[in-house]
Formats: structure tokens, sequence, C-alpha cells
């Protein structure tokens, strides 16, 4: 806010702007009758910066009668550390033909603060400018809002225990990966960038890449288990991906999840080469995945009570690790 911009329509997508910009004799040789059915407010500035004529928008914007703003430095309807910035703003506009535009706040009696486009040129006699108050209080909150979720998911993308990927649909290309992706791969995230899944040896190659991106616009949501991953310093990890596609301001993109599970296929096989392992403790989240009751699995083969069978990814990691096995 407050810096001084070229302006060009695509910099506002506030409609009160459009409607502003629509009546074009805002800024030069307009009847001041017209001004004051504008929908935005209008001034008419003298070279020192007082205020020589203010529409009815421009008044109801501050909240002060227009017969009390006639006189009164422009200056004073912004708060007392932005004026430094609004008083250069006008220098420009007077020292030149241009149009000139801002960001900036406006008092408003009574009310909070309002963010404001400020657009203004100078007269061709040179000694006034015509200047149109926009009001985008809302449009700023907006981008403030969408500011902050996006900080929120990059704190959490950075965060995330799991690796993630994120791929331009068009191109299957990774465009983003997170730290722990990096540590999993064991490459720097640069060497990930620009990189289709293939190559990286998450997918076993272009053809089944292109399937993924298939099944992705038909479904939304592909899962693969028990996928070989090859590290940078060749040792082999078990994972899981899980990819979606979804839309992000707009546009498509496909973000991949992806889990490390070698332990829990260790301890998978352990158990599931055990055949005499027998359950002597179960707590309350092995109950829940497996159904049964302390009293009811105690003494009971593991293999029974959870279901495995060699190859297969039927108990739960955590389950797992919630039971006494004598």
């Amino acid at each position: 806010m407050g810096q001084l911009v070229n302006y060009h329509p695509s910099h506002m997508q506030n409609s009160d702007f459009q409607m502003g910009r629509d009546t074009d004799g805002f800024l030069l040789n307009t009847h001041e009758a017209h001004v004051d059915l504008a929908f935005v407010g209008h001034f008419t500035l003298a070279a020192n910066g007082s205020i020589r004529m203010a529409n009815l928008a421009g008044s109801a914007m501050v909240r002060i009668e227009r017969s009390r703003l006639l006189g009164r430095a422009f200056g004073l309807l912004v708060p007392a550390e932005r004026r430094p910035e609004v008083d250069a703003f006008l220098a420009r506009v007077f020292a030149g033909h241009l149009e000139q535009s801002m960001d900036s706040e406006l008092l408003c009696k009574g009310q909070a603060r309002r963010s404001v486009y400020i657009g203004a040129r100078r007269s061709l006699n040179g000694d006034e400018c015509s200047t149109v108050v926009v009001d985008i209080t809302e449009r700023k909150r907006a981008e403030n809002e969408l500011r902050t979720s996006e900080i929120r998911y990059r704190r959490l993308f950075e965060a995330a225990r799991d690796g993630v990927l994120l791929l331009d649909p068009g191109t299957g290309k990774i465009t983003d990966a997170n730290p722990f992706m990096t540590e999993l791969l064991g490459y720097p995230r640069d060497r990930l960038i620009g990189k289709e899944l293939y190559e990286i040896g998450l997918i076993k190659d272009e053809i089944a890449s292109r399937n993924m991106f298939k099944m992705l616009k038909t479904g939304r949501e592909v899962r693969y288990e028990d996928l070989p991953l090859e590290r940078q310093d060749g040792r082999h990890q078990e994972v899981e991906v899980v990819a979606n596609l979804y839309q992000e301001n707009g546009r498509a993109v496909i973000q991949c999840n992806v889990r490390d599970i070698t332990e829990r296929k260790r301890t998978e096989g352990a158990l599931a080469t055990d055949a005499s392992a027998c359950v002597t403790m179960l707590n309350a989240v092995a109950e829940r995945l497996t159904g049964w009751t302390q009293e009811q699995a105690f003494g009971r083969p593991v293999n029974e009570v959870f279901h495995i069978k060699r190859g297969t990814r039927h108990a739960d990691h955590a389950g797992l690790r919630c039971i006494g096995v004598q």
C-alpha cells in the first residue's frame, strides 16, 4: 500500500472502480452535475493540495459535509502516517501530465479506516487536478485473508512429516517439494523441480505416469501401495502414494503425498512369519482396529486377531504398536 503504480484496469478488480473508470469525465473536463452522480469519490484539488470541490460520494466516504470539506487540505483525510506519501503523490501529479495512482487509507469520521485507491491527473492549465477515490476495503481484506491462508498452507506444507509433491497436470512435472520429500529421497529440492515422477523413481515409467494422470482426471484420487522407492544413495524404501487433483486459485494442481511405510512393512513381515505369536494385550486403539476386546483377544494368535497375511497391509501399523506379543 502507498506504492506509486502505473494505472491499468487490471490492477483493480473492484466493480466500483470499473464504474468510476467508465465515467471518464472524472479526470478532465467533467461537469459537476455528472460528478455528483458518480459511484466513487471525486475531488478537485488546488496545487497546494486544498479541496476545491467534492462530490456526494466523496463526502459520504469521509462522513464530512461537502461545505466543510472545501478549502481543507486533502492530506488531512488520510491517517497522519500516510500524509507524506500522499503529499509526494500530489507533487508528482502536478509535476506532469500523466495520470498517477496509488493505494492508501482514508479516515472516516466515527468509523474504521477504509482502504482506497486514488487516481489523479493535472488539469490542462496546471492549477488544479481531478482526483478519484475508490473504496477497496473489501478487496484488500480478501487479499489479506488469501495471503494469510497461503502462509498457513506453506507452513503446513513445509512441516508435514509425509513427503509432498506438487505437479502441473499439463506437463506432469514437479513444481514444488516439501523438505521431508527431499529428506526421503536424499535429493535437494532444486533437483526435483521440473522432473516427472518416473524420473525420480516414484512411478515405474512414462507410460505408468500417463496412466496415473488419466485416472486422476476421472477419479480425482489415485492411491498406490507398497511402491519401492530408491534413494539417491541407492537404499530402497517402501512407500505409499496418494495423488489428488484439485483446483487452486482457478488452476488445476496435483498433490502427491508420499509416506514411508518401510518400518510398518518390516513389522508386518515379522509378525506374519511368526505363527506362534499370541496377543497378551490390546489397547483401545487396537480394539477399535480389530473389533476384538482385550478379553476376547488374549492368548489368540496375532495373525487371527489382525488377519495378517504375508505381503498384505491389513494390519495397521498403529495397531501393531498397541499390542503385546508372547
